[in-house]
């Protein structure tokens, strides 16, 4: 079986028990760190980046989209 976790990396996100204890039981397991590509963009970055998402005219949610998209090709996922 091949499963892609989607969210967070950090130290204290509830992704890395699923991951450990799947690849535990041989889960061929892969993350996709959806929340990493935001936070990079909204608060890494200036004040404009920030109204820019607050007015909705941002394009980070495309993005993410698609680098997921390109992950699920890559990964083929069961």
């Amino acid at each position: 079986m091949k499963l892609l976790i989607v969210g967070s990396d950090k130290v204290y996100c509830i992704e890395n028990f699923y991951f450990k204890y799947l690849v535990e039981l041989g889960v061929e397991t892969k993350r996709f760190n959806a929340q990493a590509v935001f936070y990079d963009y909204y608060y890494s970055q200036s004040l404009l980046r920030k109204i820019r998402f607050k007015l909705g005219l941002s394009s980070i949610f495309l993005k993410i989209n698609n680098q997921f998209k390109e992950k699920i090709e890559e990964f083929e996922p069961d």
